[in-house]
């Protein structure tokens, strides 16, 4: 026994063992599969696959976050038989993917069996982002022939990828007994008036399944303290009785406001203490409705002005003026107009008649340095023509007008102010102002580049400026956008890297975005080597796009430059006859004016050293332009009438002629004047010791004196248009430089 009980006490330690080790294994395999349930999970959560939608229901027109509607009725009146469906799907829902959308009602029967009652399919999808949801909307009007009871609606979603989506809800009912009490016309707004007594329309109706019927008893409160309501006399016969499925009983009430409602309220609830009832199979009566019911009207009143809205075709914003307020500008814009050189100007003017009564409108100007006019689709008509024809605009009615403007173009500052008035007695004033363009404070250009410094042809130079145009935002009526519009010198290339232009081509479109400071923009100046002028300036002009050509002011910028030329190869002759052994290697020489190649007399010598200038035509002149002195028949030499005036032109122009020159000129000067004062001497009588009688031989005149020989010099030299230098030489030669000599051409 004892040994039976050790083997037993083994047994049960060794299965306490291997249980533990079998406990440890299945908690270790338990938390593996729970974290790998939790991995799953996640991998889940993060899928593409679109979650389930929700479908809402509503009536036509209410927000999806309104309170749904879930009762509806089987009813014969086709203006209550509209659902507005929405369907809501997650914000990552693929809605490229979405191929069409079946909404299906089923009516459930005792045994909960599903019989189909409608069904439609969305094909066009028209979704609406709000707070991180697609949301789908679409109104499907029910058939009358639909069952009362409890519905199951299905709603199956089939995409391009080849899924099918599908939701579900069973808590729709469509109610076998249901009536309509409101205005004659559903969603009908009846207006009233302390000024008279209004007959007022409503109607009854029960809107329940077939062959249901209903007993209704309408009756007025007494108690109402803001107007005086009764029936009249046939409604008030008809004011209680049954209706069938279908039927509808159409009432009058009569309504006389008080004048101290029309002080305190917009809307006028007129209340109706309602008892509808039927009997059902076990003949126990059941109330639809046993309440007061509230009927709504709107009040207005009899005497109100004009409100008037002003706006631009191509401007959204309007100046609205109601109540003689005037018209309210968003904080920081500017509502001036601008012509921008237009000679007209078209405004679309809309008047609303907010008062009880129609009204005959007329317009009155209070600025009459413009022509207006009234454009309509028949004809143009001056303000007064159009106040003939005695135009209304009904109550709680919108009439559009296109008024004209004319003779705009010349304007600065001026206000478009109009009175527009009801029956000539309530008048309501518009205005706005309007200038020729927009001024702003800022800097419009800023000039990066900057060109300080002379510049060696060919020349590639990029130059950059900035335009701000960030304050002309501010202004309503004022579109910010530019043509950018460039000048320069012929001969010199410019293009607009940033706008993809070139200078002289069509103007550069500059629409900067909107809340965009700064546009910069780069240029580009080409200039080869053959541009002939020594300036550059190139103009950038800014204009309002679609402005006018008779705009005057614009915003510009303009960049100036030097280039500089390499001079040709010309000989500088400023000294005596020491330069003559330099002169071939000095062919450089400056331009001379045009003045300095004149010859004014044409006798052959040029002005710069003609000493004559006004000498007779085909008059023999020396090198210094003046006449040649010839001997008479006696043998005497004549002195020419301008020798004098030719001693004192050779001091005045001593500063122009060379050195050597002047020298010889004096020294042939001085011979000859010596030869002639020998020759009278010697034909001079004796007067001392002689007789009269004595006779004396003639003495023959002297030979001429032989002059030293001398080479031609230089006495001018110049450059011509085409680059050619010459030189006049002393004997009348002229010769010119073939670049290595200098070549003889002929003879002056």
């Amino acid at each position: 026994d004892i040994v039976t009980l050790s083997y037993m006490q083994k047994g049960v330690l060794t299965a306490i063992v291997v249980l533990t080790i079998l406990c440890s294994g299945i908690m270790s395999s338990a938390q593996n599969s729970s974290k790998l349930q939790l991995d799953d999970d996640t991998v889940s959560i993060r899928s593409v696959i679109p979650q389930s939608p929700e479908t809402k229901l509503h009536q036509p027109g209410e927000s999806h976050e309104s309170p749904e509607t879930l009762i509806w009725a089987p009813n014969n009146m086709t203006e209550f038989s509209a659902i507005q469906f929405s369907i809501i799907l997650d914000e990552n829902f693929p809605i490229e993917t979405l191929e069409q959308i079946r909404i299906t009602g089923y009516w459930i029967s005792i045994n909960e069996e599903l019989f189909q009652q409608f069904s439609f399919t969305i094909t066009d999808f028209l979704s609406l982002e709000n707070n991180q949801e697609n949301i789908i909307t679409e109104n499907y009007t029910y058939p009358n022939t639909i069952w009362g009871g409890n519905y199951s609606l299905t709603t199956e979603i089939y995409l391009s990828t080849g899924e099918e989506i599908t939701s579900e809800r069973s808590d729709v009912k469509f109610s076998s007994h249901s009536y309509y009490l409101g205005h004659a016309t559903p969603n009908e707004i009846v207006y009233l008036c302390t000024c008279e007594k209004k007959s007022v329309a409503i109607t009854i109706k029960n809107t329940g399944e077939d062959e249901t019927e209903f007993y209704y008893s309408l009756d007025l409160n007494e108690d109402f303290q803001s107007a005086r309501v009764e029936w009249d006399e046939i409604s008030q016969e008809r004011s209680s009785g049954y209706l069938l499925a279908g039927e509808s009983i159409r009432l009058t009430l009569e309504v006389l406001m008080y004048q101290s409602t029309s002080s305190k309220y917009d809307i006028l609830e007129i209340p109706i203490v309602t008892e509808i009832s039927y009997q059902n199979d076990n003949d126990e009566q059941v109330f639809l409705e046993n309440k007061e019911v509230l009927i709504a009207h709107e009040i207005l009143n009899e005497d109100m002005h004009p409100n008037a809205a002003i706006s631009f075709d191509e401007f959204d914003f309007k100046l609205e003026f109601n109540d003689g307020v005037p018209a309210r500008v968003p904080f920081g814009k500017n509502s001036d107009f601008f012509t921008l050189g237009n000679e007209n100007v078209l405004l679309n003017l809309s008047i609303t008649n907010p008062g009880y009564f129609d009204r005959v409108v007329t317009f009155i100007p209070t600025n009459t340095d413009f022509t207006y006019s009234i454009i309509t689709n028949e004809d143009n008509y001056s303000f007064q023509e159009f106040e003939a024809q005695q135009p209304i605009i009904h109550s709680l009615e919108t009439n559009d007008y296109i008024v004209l403007i004319e003779n705009t173009g010349q304007i600065q500052n001026e206000t478009i102010g109009l009175n527009i008035a009801f029956n000539n007695s309530l008048t309501s004033f518009v205005s706005f102002d309007i200038k020729p363009q927009p001024t702003v404070t800022s800097t419009i250009f800023s000039q990066i580049t900057v060109l300080d410094e002379q510049y060696e042809l060919p020349l590639d130079l990029p130059i950059a400026f900035d335009i701000n145009l960030i304050e002309f935002e501010e202004f309503l009526y004022f579109s910010n956008e530019w043509e950018l519009i460039c000048s320069t010198n012929s001969g010199v290339d410019v293009s607009i890297i940033t706008l993809n232009a070139n200078c002289g081509g069509n103007p550069a479109y500059l629409i900067p975005e909107e809340q965009s400071d700064i546009n910069t923009i780069n240029s580009r100046i080409l200039i080869d080597d053959n541009y002939a002028q020594e300036y550059v300036e190139i103009m950038f002009n800014l204009v309002p796009r679609n402005s006018h050509s008779n705009l005057n002011t614009i915003h510009n910028l303009s960049f100036n430059l030097t280039v500089s030329h390499d001079d040709e190869e010309n000989e500088q002759n400023n000294n005596t006859q020491d330069d003559q052994e330099d002169e071939h290697n000095n062919s450089k020489g400056d331009d001379e004016s045009s003045d300095n190649e004149n010859d004014t007399d044409q006798d052959g010598v040029l002005d710069l050293i003609d000493n004559c200038p006004d000498t007779e035509p085909n008059t023999q002149v020396n090198a210094l332009g003046c006449k040649i002195i010839e001997e008479n028949n006696d043998g005497i030499l004549e002195q020419d009438d301008d020798l004098e005036q030719e001693s004192e032109s050779l001091e005045s122009k001593s500063d122009d002629s060379f050195n050597w020159t002047f020298a010889a000129g004096t020294l042939i000067l001085l011979t000859v004047i010596g030869g002639l004062v020998i020759i009278k001497a010697r034909n001079k009588p004796k007067s001392s010791g002689l007789t009269p009688s004595k006779t004396i031989e003639p003495i023959m005149p002297l030979p001429a004196l032989p002059l030293p020989s001398l080479e031609p010099v230089v006495i001018q030299q110049w450059t011509d248009g085409n680059g050619y230098s010459w030189r006049l030489m002393s004997d009348q030669s002229i010769m010119w430089w073939n670049g290595t000599d200098w070549i003889p051409y002929g003879k002056k």
